[in-house]
């Protein structure tokens, strides 16, 4: 076969390789879907046409620089000089760089260490005034309400430009590859089976395949001459457009930006030279902050830090859910972790299954419908939501565990799937012994616990201006005929069993996973050190293991 009928056939083979991809990214409901199985199927089948895609690319061959010494001079050619740091490999386990004090003496606390003007930043406005990109920005809603997508296109195009680009030295810092789950296999994927996470990282996944065939066919439609490309599209491969996406949600900040008046305008995305290098540090405050008269992005210590000691900084209040999704680690002792569980109320054997609909609504609160796997005959109206998105579930929220107190009388019916979340801040061990949980779970709580009379008294309540008082519609219910399995008990000792018996429910289908890592590896005798995904799983297990000694 000749050179051009079989590149022609590539052609043809990476054409509709892409338009499968599209096609499955397409698929509605990935990520809302609270069965695991389903869940890790749409992902196992966006997997495979990512696979199909590369296989008929050819990726930039991107190493990152062993060492910071161009780096260093492109710096202090552009008179950035940071004396009292410098950049080295982090003391952090797969931190890759970080930087480090190297003063001769102790830097006090809330000394400034690091300043970077936001003339030497790669940002999204920058993006937004580069002429090849703007034939996408104007085709696109979805690249004009994304910085992050402007910000990685222009990222590829400085990579493409190669040593031509001002940004060279600063881009071959950054690491080639990534622990994101992003680019995690679908072995990596099962273990997160159990979690709250794997729903997020669903979301992600699906996303940027989504953007990624998006951006495909504009750069396919837009470009009438092929010079006016900003890259050309087989530079546009999956991988790179990968590693930019990663490079952008690992090192992203927000920063502000001025306009032709000089007056600060709002804010844009940017990677900030040596500041992305700084690694977060769980018990410290902000230390970054702008100054507007000399427009540079600067880093305090915020402990006093010795020489030879690596300079931290708070990344923000984040659960470890976002750290692994966005950031691709997990933070020890996060003050700021939350676990999403996932409670259900059913249309069968309830004669107020849409009254309790219509308050939780009333209340702000939209879930997701779900068909019962021993029902699956529903009308539209009864399957239709609020939020216009439905799903199908074949298990319970813990898995089908016969000993769950929730899920064990489950009957038949649709039912209703809503997310709360668990904050870790909320059961601190200063704390009181009993601490409330979040308003929409209590309020959750409590129209479980209602009957008629309840209702009744609740709808004909009339609130008080809020200005004068918080207090809800749910407040004044009466005790008499709730539905809870103790006699003679306090309203709140009630909301507490339910409580229980919810959060019991979400550590039923975390344990369910984790004993199948056990005994699988208790099969094949292996032993290997936890996963990010075991890690997260067994965070999560600690923290709803803590919130039910609190109930107690």
């Amino acid at each position: 076969m000749s050179s051009s009928k079989q590149k022609k056939k590539q052609k043809t083979k990476l054409k509709t390789a892409i338009n499968s991809l599209s096609r499955v990214a397409g698929l509605p409901q990935l990520h809302q879907r609270t069965n695991d199985g389903a869940t890790l199927f749409q992902l196992t089948q966006l997997k495979q046409m990512e696979e199909s895609v590369s296989k008929y690319q050819t990726d930039h061959s991107f190493i990152q620089s062993v060492d910071n010494k161009g780096f260093a001079t492109w710096l202090q050619a552009h008179n950035v000089t940071n004396p009292s740091v410098e950049i080295r490999a982090s003391s952090i386990h797969g931190a890759g760089n970080g930087v480090f004090v190297v003063d001769k003496r102790t830097v006090p606390k809330l000394t400034t260490v690091i300043t970077v003007p936001t003339s030497l930043m790669i940002s999204s406005l920058m993006a937004m005034n580069e002429s090849s990109l703007r034939p996408l920005f104007a085709a696109s809603k979805i690249l004009q309400q994304q910085p992050s997508l402007q910000l990685a296109l222009l990222l590829l195009r400085e990579l493409f430009k190669g040593q031509s680009s001002v940004f060279q030295p600063y881009i071959l810092t950054f690491p080639s590859t990534f622990s994101l789950p992003l680019w995690w296999s679908i072995a990596e994927l099962q273990k997160l089976q159990g979690t709250s996470a794997l729903r997020a990282v669903a979301r992600n996944v699906t996303s940027f395949s989504r953007f990624y065939t998006h951006i495909y066919d504009l750069l396919k439609t837009q470009y009438p001459v092929a010079a006016q490309l900003p890259f050309p599209l087989s530079f546009f491969t999956l991988n790179n457009f990968k590693w930019a996406m990663s490079v952008v949600m690992t090192r992203q900040n927000p920063v502000p930006y001025k306009n032709l008046q000089g007056q600060v305008a709002g804010r844009c995305l940017a990677l900030v030279p040596v500041m992305d290098m700084v690694n977060h540090g769980g018990q410290l405050e902000h230390g970054v902050f702008y100054d507007d008269e000399t427009e540079t992005v600067n880093v305090a210590c915020m402990c006093d830090t010795n020489t030879g000691e690596e300079v931290k900084m708070y990344y923000g209040d984040r659960t470890n859910q976002e750290f692994l999704v966005h950031s691709g680690f997990l933070a020890h002792g996060n003050q700021n972790d939350a676990v999403t569980i996932v409670v259900q109320i059913s249309s069968s054997q309830d004669p107020l299954h849409k009254v309790r609909l219509m308050v939780l609504k009333n209340e702000g609160i939209v879930g997701v419908a779900c068909e019962s796997s021993a029902s699956k005959t529903t009308t539209a109206s009864e399957t239709k939501l609020e939020n216009n998105c439905s799903g199908v579930q074949d298990e319970s929220p813990c898995g089908n565990n016969p000993t769950c107190p929730i899920c064990c009388v489950r009957g038949e019916g649709v039912f209703i799937n809503y997310e709360f979340d668990i904050q870790t801040k909320n059961y601190r061990e200063n704390d009181a012994k009993k601490p409330p949980l979040t308003s929409s779970f209590d309020t959750f709580c409590q129209i479980m616990l209602l009957n008629k009379d309840g209702i009744r008294a609740m709808l004909t309540q009339k609130r008080k201006p809020a200005a004068t008082s918080n207090v809800t519609t749910l407040t004044s219910l009466p005790l008499e005929g709730c539905v809870a399995s103790i006699t003679s008990a306090t309203r709140a000792t009630k909301l507490n069993l339910i409580k229980r018996q919810y959060i019991a429910c979400a550590l039923l289908r975390r344990k369910r996973y984790t004993t199948m890592e056990v005994e699988k590896c208790g099969t094949e005798k292996e032993l290997h050190p936890p996963t990010l995904a075991e890690t997260r799983r067994g965070q999560e297990m600690q923290l709803l293991e803590h919130v039910l000694e609190c109930l107690v």
